[in-house]
């Protein structure tokens, strides 16, 4: 078996070359999982080959303590919500595209938050990994302004929301966001009928107990059926009552009624103005 530095012989000679790499524009970037004796080894062999390597002082460990001592700043959190349906994961992106200051929490642990949020989605990163990426994330931004992140649960799938930041989204102020049933219907409908009937069928299966034998047996039957407004109505109300038990953000809230409202450039002006 090729140990890693069999590997790294056997790469170098293509790196070698590299004009980037000549023109010192590209660095080699080598971390120990401590204190970092073992890549400033490797470092100095890369050295010695005339590449660009670049250590993580410390190692890795120095790197999570960073991580999660970041958690513990205050930030200017404005916290979008609003019940299943009302496009809030849609105007996150919305915001990012305008550069806004916002965190898709939802797109770093690759789930949507309920039992239907893993379809079409990558496999879920550690709980580490996703520590990682919100504090990289939250480093970027300027300290002054608002960052805007969506309302959740404290656990993304199997991924948890750093706690001290999920206090301060708890205690921060919240746009909640409202739209007609119709409007979240066909938010849903476009969002989970392209997905595949045994999927969606094994996701209601999930929580048949807590929406019941009779909203269940709708749900099944309309998704084998294709009618994607009766799956959605049916699990509607089971969603609706689970985020008011959930909420988080409960004072301090601004209602914004987005109802027949395209989520476009628009759409901002109305949030600057309530903030």
């Amino acid at each position: 078996m090729e140990s890693v530095l069999d590997n790294l012989f056997i790469n170098i000679d293509s790196y070698k070359n590299n004009s980037e790499i000549n023109n010192k524009k590209f660095f080699i970037k080598i971390y120990c999982s401590r204190g970092g004796m073992r890549s400033q080894s490797i470092a100095w062999l890369l050295e010695k080959f005339k590449l660009n390597p670049v250590t993580l002082n410390g190692g890795y460990k120095i790197y999570r303590r960073w991580v999660l001592d970041s958690f513990s700043k205050k930030f200017n959190i404005v916290v979008i919500g609003g019940k299943t349906g009302t496009g809030k994961t849609r105007l996150i992106s919305l915001l990012e595209k305008y550069k806004y200051q916002t965190i898709d929490l939802e797109g770093f642990a690759c789930h949507r938050g309920s039992t239907f949020g893993g379809l079409g989605m990558n496999e879920q990163p550690s709980n580490e990994q996703f520590e990682n990426k919100i504090a990289e994330k939250l480093y970027s931004f300027k300290s002054s302004n608002n960052i805007f992140v969506e309302a959740e649960s404290a656990n993304i799938g199997k991924c948890k929301i750093p706690h001290e930041f999920f206090n301060q989204m708890k205690t921060s102020k919240r746009i909640e966001i409202l739209r007609s049933e119709s409007n979240r219907l066909d938010e849903l409908i476009n969002t989970y009928s392209v997905f595949k009937k045994e999927e969606l069928q094994e996701s209601v299966l999930r929580i048949k107990k807590r929406l019941g034998p009779q909203r269940t047996k709708i749900a099944l039957e309309s998704i084998n059926n294709e009618k994607w407004d009766e799956v959605c109505r049916s699990v509607l109300d089971y969603y609706d009552r689970c985020y008011e038990y959930e909420k988080v953000g409960k004072e301090n809230i601004t209602i914004l009624d987005l109802t027949d409202k395209k989520y476009d450039k628009r759409i901002l002006e109305l949030i600057n103005n309530v903030l």
